[in-house]
């Protein structure tokens, strides 16, 4: 009797648990300002989006990249320039390069990054 309250609590336990839900990111910027936002791992686009410009908060700031589910993003922007780079990539490593290369092929000067993640 005891053996089975104690696997009826474990069982309730393990399926009261949240699992992550597979979910989607972007990335906002503004080429003016510079300022920047990044939402991930919401349940679908449109929540993600509003997230990012949200936390972008700027008027100028738009939606430059659109990370799905499974993905990487990564926004790069040169030092001394408003030239920028963003990429979407299957890996964390492919995301970041990609961003770098692209902002530099805009630019003279070094390129960094300014936010890169993966969504779930």
């Amino acid at each position: 009797m005891r053996l089975a309250r104690h696997l009826l609590l474990a069982l309730t336990l393990c399926t009261s648990i949240p699992t992550a839900a597979l979910a989607d990111g972007a990335i906002a910027y503004d080429v003016n300002s510079g300022a920047y936002g990044w939402a991930h791992n919401y349940r679908s686009l449109r929540p993600a989006e509003e997230a990012a410009l949200g936390y972008c908060n700027r008027r100028g700031c738009r939606i430059v990249s659109r990370v799905p589910r499974g993905e990487c993003g990564a926004l790069a922007r040169a030092e001394r320039s408003t030239g920028w780079g963003e990429a979407v990539r299957r890996n964390r490593e492919d995301a970041r390069r990609a961003a770098i290369r692209t902002c530099e092929n805009h630019n003279h000067g070094q390129c960094r990054i300014l936010v890169m993640d993966c969504t779930e």
